[in-house]
């Protein structure tokens, strides 16, 4: 079994930092707000927390298992059509843009972004 982390992009991390602090600044002019704006902060915290610690690219049994959030997609090694680099905005298991587009079965694609381009590479040839 092989684990892949996804690679973290800066400007997320700003985003979600931003994000983050914005209830606290809200507390801040207005005390009234104080256990709304916490409560909100630590579920925030929490939820981007376990996304980061989620998202990963697991490749075992000829299969590749792409676990993200409360989710997962399996997708079977010899149904991937093919693997092509990509910078595609829309929403995917991916915390970054430097991706990699999964085209498999009957026009179905995913997108990735393994921080372990090649070992990811190597991984799904190998299977």
């Amino acid at each position: 079994m092989q684990i892949f982390r996804s690679k973290i992009d800066l400007w997320l991390i700003v985003v979600i930092i931003a994000s983050l602090l914005l209830p606290i600044i809200i507390a801040w002019v207005e005390p009234s707000a104080l256990t709304i704006a916490a409560l909100t902060t630590i579920t925030m915290f929490l939820l981007t927390g376990w996304l980061f610690w989620a998202t990963r690219y697991v490749v075992q049994n000829n299969a590749l298992t792409i676990y993200t959030g409360f989710g997962k997609v399996c997708i079977p090694i010899e149904n991937i059509k093919s693997v092509t680099p990509s910078r595609n905005v829309l929403a995917s298991p991916a915390l970054s843009l430097d991706r990699l587009e999964i085209s498999y079965g009957k026009n179905q694609s995913i997108l990735i972004s393994p921080k372990d381009k090649s070992g990811f590479l190597t991984a799904i040839n190998k299977d």
